[in-house]
């Protein structure tokens, strides 16, 4: 079977357990990195705004697919990774080419009422984008780690071997989300009773540019070569004129693999 690997995945896609998720390993990654660092970075303060949640992005909040074509009434805060344009193959060398997409991230904060919770929350969004982007500026926390992987290494290896991912925080916009996408200002801030107050969430969008390297078939010996083999040296007589004549020097069998060997 032809095998290859492109960034941090195997093809053919291995079937794994039955049932088990088609996933993209970019995705759930970047879900659990920005995810930690927003949480290292915002929540002690989170934890002292009032009325205000003090887990700026809990574990089972964080979704790999794109909420701002519908809104989504998942449980906030809440964090959303998907790819969506700049899919593109390139050539890298003269051998190897990659493929550079582009992940879209949407950090969206509980629902606030506004203009109060405009003042009480001026800062949220500039911090959580510094917090992003710090983080992929070092490539690393140094608490972090991910799976097996050991902490503080670079995120990027952590799914893939060296060389073959990397990622580029584009930066980050703020906004406000609104939970109905239909209607007047009124309608969104609960009707006529409500005046001039509006309730909306806030949010920060942002572009992750990743670049993924393409590796070339990997070759694969036929089984009738996984074999002993026999070796032999021959040389010449003294003639040249018969090249047919010649002298036995050594026969060897040069045994095959057996699965013991350390490659060192």
């Amino acid at each position: 079977m032809a095998t290859y690997k492109a960034g941090a995945v195997s093809y053919p896609v291995a079937a794994g357990a039955a049932l088990s998720a088609h996933s993209d390993p970019v995705l759930l990654l970047l879900l659990d990195f920005i995810g930690y660092v927003l949480k290292q970075d915002l929540d002690a303060k989170l934890a002292v705004i009032r009325a205000s949640s003090a887990d700026a992005c809990p574990t089972a909040n964080r979704f790999p697919y794109d909420p701002t074509t519908y809104w989504v009434r998942n449980d906030t805060p809440a964090l959303y990774c998907w790819w969506e344009s700049g899919g593109k193959i390139e050539p890298l060398t003269m051998t190897t080419s990659v493929r550079r997409r582009d992940v879209h991230l949407f950090w969206v904060y509980e629902e606030q009422v506004y203009p109060d919770g405009a003042d009480m929350l001026a800062g949220l969004l500039a911090d959580a984008d510094m917090a992003i982007a710090h983080a992929f500026d070092e490539g690393c926390h140094p608490t972090y780690a991910y799976g097996t992987s050991a902490a503080g290494i670079q995120v990027v290896n952590m799914i893939a071997d060296t060389g073959k991912l990397a990622f580029d925080y584009a930066g980050g916009t703020p906004g406000v989300a609104m939970a109905v996408p239909v209607g007047t200002m009124n309608d969104q801030a609960g009707g006529e009773q409500e005046g001039q107050v509006v309730r909306g969430f806030p949010a920060l969008k942002g572009v992750v540019r990743v670049v993924e390297r393409i590796g070339r078939y990997l070759p694969t010996d036929p089984g009738s070569v996984l074999t002993d083999s026999l070796m032999t040296i021959n040389t010449n007589e003294n003639t040249v004129a018969d090249p047919s004549d010649v002298v036995q020097i050594m026969q060897r069998v040069l045994p095959s693999s057996d699965g013991t060997e350390d490659g060192g």
